[in-house]
């Protein structure tokens, strides 16, 4: 299994609890035996800090290991084609998109690759949870806080998984 996680954080990129519970979960799936990889997208490709540069095709997309993670760093101004080839090239079994800032570059993946995707709400802003109305395979709530206003927008939504804190993960 090869999953391919779409995120504005990563570690060592961290502006808040997004890239904790991010790199958390992505060596939690390693550590499980799980082949990890992530989408770093930022202003600039090789770092999430810099100078806003544009692209062209896909110079500037870095690719690297560290911690048994591939990570491929990219600019949200790279064109998508070139994003999906990327993706295309590294064969993901499932997308997990973790904003809903990179919901059109998730959409064209899925879309155009046919690649499931997973969407986490990692807080209670009413576009992380609109976003995955009906668009997503399946989404995630961490907090009991956050599900009955993630449930009252996702009646359309073909599969929600609760996680609280703590406890073992249901549908």
């Amino acid at each position: 299994m090869r999953v391919l996680h779409l995120t504005t954080e990563f570690p060592p990129v961290i502006y808040g609890g997004l890239g904790t519970a991010t790199g958390g979960l992505v060596k939690a799936l390693v550590e499980a035996g799980v082949e990890a990889g992530v989408l770093l997208i930022g202003p600039t490709a090789g770092s999430g800090y810099g100078e806003f540069k544009p692209l062209p095709g896909d110079a500037g997309a870095r690719r690297r290991r560290s911690g048994g993670v591939t990570i491929f760093e990219l600019s949200w101004f790279q064109d998508l084609d070139i994003i999906t080839r990327i993706v295309a090239g590294w064969r993901a079994d499932i997308v997990h998109l973790h904003t809903f800032w990179l919901w059109p570059i998730a959409q064209a993946i899925r879309d155009r690759l046919g690649i499931p995707l997973v969407y986490t709400v990692h807080s209670l802003d009413r576009a992380e949870y609109e976003i995955g109305a009906g668009q997503s395979e399946r989404v995630k709530a961490y907090a009991s806080s956050m599900l009955p206003t993630v449930l009252d927008h996702l009646e359309h939504a073909q599969h929600l998984m609760a996680q609280l804190a703590g406890t073992t993960p249901r549908d």
